[in-house]
């Protein structure tokens, strides 16, 4: 069962806002990394600070469990906080067999037509 959400990424908040918080408290987002977290943790960093357009999907879901985790599952907050670090969620579908239909439609393309669309659940 997932989540679906439709996000566009500011790359210049994202270098200032989104870097900063996590620099200034990296042990918050460690629990939400995989394996070899540090490690992890400077790849994220680096792609954010360069262009957070260039994060994979499963990186950007880290972001995303960081975030609801610090916003308490707080649906606005969590979109303000996000927003605030440069990613707008604009449009979301939170029924859940919908957005696994319409994910399975979006793998089935991917298939298809050879064309790549970021998605991750």
């Amino acid at each position: 069962m997932a989540e679906l959400y439709f996000i566009k990424l500011n790359p210049v908040i994202a270098r200032i806002n989104l870097y900063n918080a996590i620099c200034r408290n990296p042990e918050t987002m460690l629990p939400f990394l995989p394996k070899d977290q540090n490690a992890n943790l400077e790849h994220i960093k680096l792609k954010v600070k360069e262009n957070i357009d260039d994060l994979r999907a499963e990186e950007l879901s880290w972001i995303f469990a960081w975030a609801r985790a610090l916003s308490n599952a707080n649906k606005e907050d969590l979109q303000t906080r996000l927003f605030i670090n440069g990613i707008d969620i604009f449009y979301e579908i939170t029924d859940h067999t919908a957005a696994d239909q319409l994910i399975n439609m979006f793998s089935e393309y991917q298939e298809i037509s050879g064309v790549h669309i970021l998605t991750f659940t």
